[in-house]
């Protein structure tokens, strides 16, 4: 009992997190299926279609409110545009009287008394009205005429809800009649889109600064930044009046398409930076594929003049699939994370959702607007923009911390330097070098070289701020075991078990570990002893093991002794400061000591 409640002490936002997500995830999806995002409805200028319908091979069929016609191929309707009152009656249109219609990647034929009028069909190259625009049609019937409308899907895919919403867009009045209904909506929708790409743009030049600093979070920032600027940018076209503001169809539909892709896009960059380890690994993984995926259909559809519509199916399939991947990375890290990211992964999880739901909800001719994704990415940029208020005084106190760390590691290389140069090991080595000049002349110039390296490696270490080679670490390491072992001779015994040398420790890490080694564990045994040196590596970290079977220690009553034990304290600090690294020591009386130095491969 007490484990579950500290596990849901722990995790209890977690868990909060989750819940929240399936009550907005439901939502969205009720919300979805409940609306084809009409526009708004003006009595003024209202307008139904009444009769019937057939697909290409179907029969007639009557149309009734509550009719889905989905858009596969050629769709034919027959009968009459009625205009409806305010008071609901609704009355025959007149002759020469003005009907616009909604066109969404469709072309149009209306024939009435035998008298047919195109609208965009006769391009046989359809990447020519590959977008959303509305047309004006002056009907020339007498209002007893049956009209008769054929509606083609010129895509192969997806679009399948293009008739219902021209059946629910009718209206009474040319295209000055449809822009006065929708300028109102669509400016408070620009707006928001022009809003959201300032504070974009604002959280780019936050995280140039965070770069500059190399702030850690600043990867965070970028994702955050690109992730604003494209939510803005889709707010800003996705609306029925686009063509009112921006009379370019080919480019108004490959830009609000690729800004669909690239918000997707960003939304698993900034899932990718929350992830840690192998997660991360396999995110970024998928992330690039994504990349190259958007570049290869902009790459086809420049060359191919093919309609980015049509490539819209195997984009969003790939992205769906990907989407689900990382849901499953989110809910294992989900549950490790800080709060703060926590919050932000939570936030993706629903995007991946959402995204999912409006590539099925297309594919299915549910709906063909961005209900649930545009619903979502207002709720990840609210959260991103918390995130970011939140991180970026932190990354201020951070650079400011991450200056006096430098100071403070600087100085400790030379109270370390310091500390090595120990005034008894000198008078050692030097005598022993005297004694050696007598009975091996090529042994005392060896071992002179050994000592001028090992001073060498000492004051060199003053200006390393950055990790080092373990290689450099290990050939200094060499030199002073050179000498130690011209000290004890057989007393002391070296093994080194070198497996792994491809990575990087601060400097005089190794040979005080080493030191401490000879010093309190062989030389207080009174008898000869062994030191062995081993490297390894996993998925995760570089080792660096140093194992004496000298007399060993009470590990925690020395911690608790009262003294400084100035050498591990630094170089512990120098392990975290520098490369997030790790000390940790085991210890049996009478059995020896190993010290285990854990270097993660990758830096947090």
């Amino acid at each position: 009992m007490g484990k579950i409640k500290k596990f849901f002490g722990k995790k209890i936002f977690a868990v909060i997190g989750c819940l929240l997500l399936v009550v907005i995830c439901a939502g969205c999806l009720w919300y979805a299926t409940q609306s084809f995002a009409a526009p708004p409805t003006n009595n003024t200028y209202s307008a139904v279609f009444v009769g019937e319908y057939k697909t290409e091979e179907g029969l007639w069929q009557p149309i009734e409110e509550d009719t889905t016609i989905l858009s596969e191929g050629t769709v034919t309707l027959k009968g009459q545009i009625l205009k409806v009152d305010s008071d609901g009656t609704k009355q025959s249109i007149k002759q020469g009287e003005v009907v616009s219609f909604y066109l969404n990647h469709v072309c149009l034929t209306v024939k009435v008394d035998g008298y047919s009028q195109t609208f965009y069909c006769e391009i046989e190259n359809h990447i020519s009205f590959c977008g959303k625009t509305w047309v004006s049609y002056t009907y020339n019937g007498n209002g007893q005429d049956e009209m008769e409308i054929t509606i083609t899907n010129p895509h192969f895919f997806g679009n399948r809800s293009a008739v219902n919403e021209f059946l629910s867009n009718i209206t009474l009045g040319d295209l000055s009649v449809v822009e006065e209904v929708l300028t109102p909506v669509g400016f408070i929708y620009r707006t928001i889109g022009i809003v959201i790409m300032a504070v974009a743009l604002a959280l780019f030049g936050v995280a140039l600064v965070a770069t500059i600093l190399k702030i850690s979070q600043s990867s965070i920032l970028w994702a955050l930044g690109g992730l604003a600027l494209f939510v803005g940018i889709l707010f800003t076209l996705d609306y029925y009046d686009i063509i009112f503001w921006s009379t370019s169809l080919i480019f108004n539909t490959f830009a609000l398409q690729f800004c669909i892709m690239l918000t997707a896009l960003f939304i698993c960059v900034l899932a990718t930076t929350c992830l840690t380890n192998t997660r991360k690994s396999v995110a970024i993984v998928l992330t690039c594929i994504l990349g190259v995926v958007i570049a290869l259909i902009a790459i086809i559809c420049a060359v191919a003049f093919l309609p980015i519509y049509d490539t819209f199916i195997y984009w969003g399939l790939i992205q769906s699939t990907a989407n689900l991947i990382f849901i499953i990375l989110s809910l294992i890290e989900i549950f490790k994370a800080s709060k703060a990211r926590r919050l932000v992964l939570i936030a993706c999880i629903a995007s991946f959702i959402a995204t999912i739901i409006d590539v099925a909800g297309l594919a299915l001719g549910f709906f063909s607007y961005s209900i649930c994704s545009k619903t979502v990415f207002i709720l990840t940029f609210i959260i991103s923009v918390f995130f970011a208020i939140r991180i970026i005084p932190q990354n201020h106190r951070a650079a400011i911390n991450k200056k006096q760390l430098e100071h403070e590691v600087q100085q400790s290389h030379v109270s370390i330097m310091l500390s090595q140069i120990k005034p008894h090991f000198l008078y050692n080595s030097l005598t022993s070098i005297a004694e050696l000049c007598e009975i091996d002349a090529k042994k005392a110039q060896a071992a002179t070289i050994e000592f001028s390296e090992y001073l060498r490696g000492n004051m060199s270490a003053v200006n390393k701020k950055y990790p080092i080679p373990f290689a450099t670490e290990y050939k200094h390491l060499q030199s002073y075991l050179t000498l130690e072992k011209i000290r004890f001779g057989d007393a002391l015994h070296i093994v080194y078990d070198i497996k792994e040398t491809a990575f990087e420790l601060p400097a005089l890490t190794v040979q005080p570990l080493v030191e401490n080694a000879i010093k309190h564990g062989i030389r207080k045994a009174k008898k000869s002893g062994r030191v062995k040196i081993i490297t390894r590596s996993d998925k995760k970290n570089y080792y660096v093991i140093i194992a004496d079977d000298g007399v060993g220690f009470e590990v925690e009553k020395v911690y608790d002794d009262g003294k400084e034990h100035i050498g591990l304290q630094n170089v512990k600090s120098r392990l975290k400061s520098m490369c997030n690294g790790t000390l940790t020591i085991k210890s049996k009386i009478g059995a020896g000591t190993t010290v285990t130095v854990t270097i993660p491969r990758e830096k947090k």
